[in-house]
């Protein structure tokens, strides 16, 4: 089953190549580690990586283009549920997952905020 696509206002406004900087910053990892600098999960990296190895986590061109696929997918899945897919919730569902952020309850509360608030500061320059 295909993933609903983002809402056109969202497509619009998330810069989600901004967001996928400012989710590397928050998340603290190095391109050589494991699951790369956005700290992809094996599970997670073949639901949005259409084939691709999970040892491409590590290649920064790559893994970002499959960030940003997973990203427009989950905003189509936040409006789907209700939600709105602001950058904050985004950010928490890349952390927390969606059934977190639907369910009130996610992993790490204050991390959409801070990968937010970069995102918004960097939106300032």
């Amino acid at each position: 089953m295909i993933s609903p696509e983002p809402p056109a206002e969202v497509r619009s406004v998330v810069d989600y190549n901004l967001l996928v900087t400012c989710i590397i910053m928050v998340e603290g990892h190095r391109w050589k580690d494991r699951g790369g600098a956005l700290g992809w999960q094996p599970a997670a990296w073949k639901e949005d990586a259409r084939g691709l190895p999970f040892s491409e986590a590590q290649n920064p061109v790559s893994a970002r283009l499959v960030a940003i696929r997973r990203l427009e997918r989950m905003a189509g899945e936040l409006a789907k549920r209700g939600k709105k897919p602001t950058v904050q919730n985004l950010a928490q569902v890349w952390r927390s997952g969606l059934t977190g952020v639907v369910s009130g309850r996610p992993r790490e509360p204050d991390y959409g905020q801070r990968v937010a608030n970069l995102y918004f500061a960097a939106g300032t320059r």
